[in-house]
């Protein structure tokens, strides 16, 4: 009997190693030693990142809900970032099924380790990310430890209860083939979304002691909010205001009924969902949509002229919308992008009562914060490798293919991932500025935006996705102070510059003249140069990958 114990405990403990461990598998083959080395530095970095930022608020002192709301605030945008960058480990996958399935193993134990995993995948993040503030409250306010400890461990749970129930319910309602299309972007927004958030606290720590003042009746409907009523109730100071009762309330049926959807989602329906993954075939339908073969061909017949430019634009679309890391790199540089913006439109002013206002210079820089962001973003993110090795296929198209592929790279950036965005800021230039500034205002972006393409992919060495990182930190260094200095440079000339074009319409007639002859001049020292044909660089794999160790 105890050597049955003791071998159940034994698949129990592999089966919990086992989904631990997927939770670092990536697209690739990669060395898994260094995945965890990385982990280790993310939470390094992330302990001493919030043990800086806790530091500062302290020194410079504040109320006595800016700090403990800014940990619960904290603790719930880090904690859903982890969650959702891990989105696609949360449920076993069809690997899992079908390796598993065979082995005497219930349903039940698949579950407990896979919850198990998660667990301990998430514990170090809390503690990395809590341990200096916790010092420093304990050094401080040692008062209120306890509360500091219930409200913020009570927050990241109900941060991981929530993207975990989404993925739940989206999982059990939808068919397996409909969540494998829809889950990618989710997830890209989700990133996106708390890494604006994440970003913008010094605004929403402004606006938070406003609010609580003043009793405003949003805060009823912020989750950060519920968790500082549970904070404060646990202070027994005697000095929290009324409503903190009914927010301690709000939290605990919050955490409540997010505990039950995750329950019913997977408990009740992980079988019902592996039985969905093991009957459904998963493989991508190729079945061609007709509105997106006409605008393939429409989109090859105008913009993309040749086969070696269409073989690099595809590559770029394909690895970009099926590859997690590249997906979540590009959400981080959007939510980047999304959280400048907002810093920009609304800025701190305690001269007046409310102590945000609303900047005006903000929506003539919008626009170019966007658009530094997405460049820099894609010449940044083309820089982390796929599969190395799936460059072999542009290498055999010869030395003379060079061209072509750096005008690929120039017309997806612009064609694939700026137009969109600034489809969507049209309709807030048409909505805020009359007909024909909201024009000029197009006009000045997307011609600034296509010179700035210009200058960051100018002689860009490499296929994006094939090639190795950039091992040099000093240069990585380089390039970060270098972007500063652009962004901060190209967002202010560009503001000026459409307040200047829209003054006038000799402005614009010269704006329009003068960037013609700027592009006709970079094409012409382009051939004269002939850097659009210096050989592309192709890394090669780590041998280690690929030997066998047959000797």
């Amino acid at each position: 009997m105890l050597s049955k114990t003791s071998n159940r405990d034994d698949r129990f403990r592999t089966l919990v190693v086992h989904f631990f461990n997927r939770f670092f598998d990536t697209d690739t083959v990669s060395d898994e030693p260094v995945l965890r080395t990385r982990l280790i530095q993310s939470l390094a970095l992330l302990a001493v990142v919030s043990g800086m930022f806790f530091m500062y608020l302290a020194i410079r002192g504040g109320d006595e809900s800016g700090i403990p709301f800014t940990a619960v605030f904290y603790a719930m945008v880090v904690m859903g970032l982890v969650m959702t960058f891990k989105w696609d480990s949360l449920f076993p996958d069809r690997r899992d099924y079908l390796i598993l399935t065979p082995l005497p193993v219930s349903g039940k134990r698949l579950f407990g380790a896979k919850a198990m995993a998660l667990c301990l995948f998430l514990v170090p993040f809390l503690i990395a990310m809590n341990i200096v503030p916790t010092l420093l409250i304990l050094a401080t306010r040692p008062s209120t430890l306890v509360g500091h400890v219930v409200a913020v461990v009570a927050a990241s749970i109900f941060s991981v209860l929530f993207f975990a129930g989404l993925q739940g319910v989206l999982v059990n309602v939808l068919p397996a083939s409909t969540f494998r299309k829809i889950s990618p972007p989710i997830q890209i927004i989700s990133i996106a979304f708390l890494i604006m958030l994440l970003l913008a606290v010094p605004l929403l720590v402004t606006v938070a002691p406003f609010l609580l003042v003043t009793d405003s009746a949003l805060l009823d409907y912020v989750p950060p909010v519920w968790f500082l009523g549970l904070f404060e109730v646990l202070k027994f100071s005697g000095s929290a205001a009324p409503q903190t009762a009914r927010w301690a309330l709000t939290a605990i049926e919050a955490l409540g009924l997010t505990a039950v959807i995750v329950s019913l989602s997977y408990v009740v329906g992980y079988r019902r969902h592996s039985r969905k993954v093991l009957e459904s075939i998963q493989s991508e339908d190729f079945t061609p949509v007709p509105w997106r073969t006409a605008a393939g061909n429409l989109l090859h017949s105008i913009v993309v002229t040749n086969a070696a430019q269409r073989a690099v634009f595809e590559f770029l679309d394909t690895v970009s919308a099926r590859s997690s890391k590249h997906r979540i790199s590009a959400a981080l540089y959007s939510g980047l992008g999304l959280a400048l913006v907002l810093i920009r439109l609304f800025v701190i002013d305690g001269r007046e009562g409310f102590p945000i206002r609303f900047s005006t210079s903000g929506l003539l820089e919008a626009p170019a914060v966007l658009s530094f962001v997405i460049v820099a973003g894609w010449r940044a993110t083309f820089g982390i490798p796929y599969e190395l090795s799936a460059n072999w296929i542009f290498q055999i198209a010869g030395r003379g293919s060079a061209v072509d592929f750096r005008k690929a790279i120039r017309k997806w950036v612009f064609t694939r991932r700026v137009l969109p965005v600034y489809t969507v800021l049209a309709i807030c230039e048409f909505f805020l500025f009359d007909a024909q500034t909201a024009a000029v205002h197009l006009a000045v972006d997307l011609v600034t935006t296509a010179f700035l393409i210009e200058a960051f992919f100018y002689g860009f060495p490499k296929v994006p996705f094939t090639c190795d990182h950039l091992r040099k930190k000093l240069q990585l260094a380089a390039y970060a102070v270098g972007y500063l200095y652009a962004y901060t440079n190209y967002v202010f000339y560009v503001a000026s510059l459409k307040s200047w074009v829209v003054s006038s319409r000799s402005h614009l007639i010269a704006f329009l003249i003068t960037s013609a002859i700027l592009f006709v001049g970079i094409f012409t020292f382009r051939v004269l140069a002939r850097a659009e044909r210096a050989r592309i660089i192709y890394d090669e794999p780590d041998p280690s990958f690929l030997r066998l160790n047959l000797s």
